[in-house]
């Protein structure tokens, strides 16, 4: 069961330097947070270097047959947004639709959009162009 909240992320431009998003939230608990529009008036601006690798585990394995076969498994690392934020890594200018806020007055709506971001960029090595999440 749902709580009625969520949000919603395109990536508007993008080169080897940063990424920037615009997002957009929405509550439907509140009414005048219900953004029923779907109105994209928040800003994430994410520089390239402030992307964080996952772990990568290498393990040798024998197979039944004698064969060894190097396994790789990829072990995301969420990151820690609070350093990231202060030394600028990461901007946000939050939606007016915002109504949770994290470290540094930073919309919890736009921290959620960040968590799928990294994660896929972690999992796959690529960058989404559209995030949706509803919570």
């Amino acid at each position: 069961m749902s709580i009625g909240v969520g949000g919603f992320a395109n990536l508007e431009l993008q080169d080897e330097q940063a990424m920037i998003y615009s997002y957009g939230g929405f509550n439907l608990n509140v009414p005048e947070l219900r953004n029923p529009d779907h109105i994209a008036d928040g800003i994430i601006t994410i520089r390239r270097d402030a992307l964080v690798e996952p772990e990568i585990h290498e393990k040798i394995r024998r197979r039944p047959s004698g064969r060894k076969v190097l396994e790789r498994k990829i072990i995301p690392v969420h990151p820690d947004y609070g350093p990231i934020l202060r030394n600028g890594g990461i901007t946000v200018e939050n939606s007016r639709y915002s109504w949770n806020f994290w470290y540094n007055h930073v919309d919890s709506t736009a921290i959620n959009i960040l968590n799928y971001i990294f994660h896929e960029y972690q999992m796959s090595g690529k960058i989404m162009e559209r995030v949706f999440f509803y919570g």
